[in-house]
């Protein structure tokens, strides 16, 4: 009677697991986009498109970035979800800034959203999620992940030996930086530098190629002058001598 107790608890625990794995498929297969959906959702979320441009003042001077998200439609909506950079140095219960906010059509202008930040220290992370919103097309689906990466302002920029002209656009001494540098500023300072003396070296070996080329130049020129004024000279006396020999010969007929 045991046994035939515990097999009938068996088949009545497995009955359940088959009933509650039918119901999951089936929940599954209802929140499932049709073809159609799909390729309609897909084709509007390609044209979905994110970026940054810096904020200016009166004076030209950036005081914050602008992050601006084109061409959403009512069929869809956004998780933005913002993450600061950890820093090159961080402490133990360090613990990075993060945020989440849900985007529809009606935060936008036509389609256009606009977040403004004046956080010129941070480096800050923005991922764009976009989703079909299920009351239009009937399912909802995550169509496309954007990323942002908002820069900071570079310390190190502001360091002497930036300001030679050759190593403005050296990333280390950019203005503005996306990421972070687990150097100090001796170690930067002397990568810097290296970098300095390769430029100047690439420079001056040019500037003696370039000044060889221009001798070989002036040589081959020189070469050229000599050539034509022998030749010049070669045709004067050929034809002084051609009229030498007509006037003897000139001269003998008239005897």
């Amino acid at each position: 009677m045991n046994r035939i107790g515990k097999g009938n608890n068996m088949r009545k625990y497995l009955a359940s697991i088959f009933l509650i794995i039918i119901c999951l498929i089936s929940t599954n297969v209802y929140a499932e986009c049709s073809y159609a959906e799909i390729v309609e959702v897909n084709r509007d979320a390609s044209y979905v498109t994110a970026g940054y441009a810096y904020a200016y003042d009166e004076k030209g001077n950036v005081i914050g970035f602008e992050l601006t998200l084109y061409n959403l439609t009512e069929q869809m909506y956004v998780k933005l979800d913002s993450v600061e950079m950890p820093p090159a140095i961080t402490a133990i219960d360090y613990k990075p800034e993060t945020s989440t906010k849900l985007i529809t059509y009606n935060d936008t202008y036509l389609g256009i959203y606009r977040l403004q930040t004046s956080d010129l220290k941070r480096i800050i992370k923005y991922t764009f999620n976009v989703y079909s919103l299920s009351s239009y097309t009937g399912c909802s689906r995550k169509l496309k992940t954007i990323n942002v990466i908002k820069p900071k302002r570079n310390e190190f920029s502001n360091l002497d030996i930036c300001k030679h002209r050759e190593v403005i656009n050296y990333f280390y001494c950019k203005r503005w930086t996306s990421q972070e540098f687990n150097k100090d500023t001796t170690e930067i300072e002397k990568s810097i530098r290296k970098r300095l003396k390769e430029i100047q070296g690439q420079t001056t070996t040019a500037g003696h190629a370039s000044l060889s080329k221009r001798a070989m130049n002036e040589v081959d020129n020189r070469l050229k002058m000599i050539l034509i004024a022998s030749i010049v000279a070669f045709v004067c006396l050929f034809v002084i001598l051609i009229c030498t020999v007509r006037i003897s010969y000139n001269n003998k007929n008239t005897i």
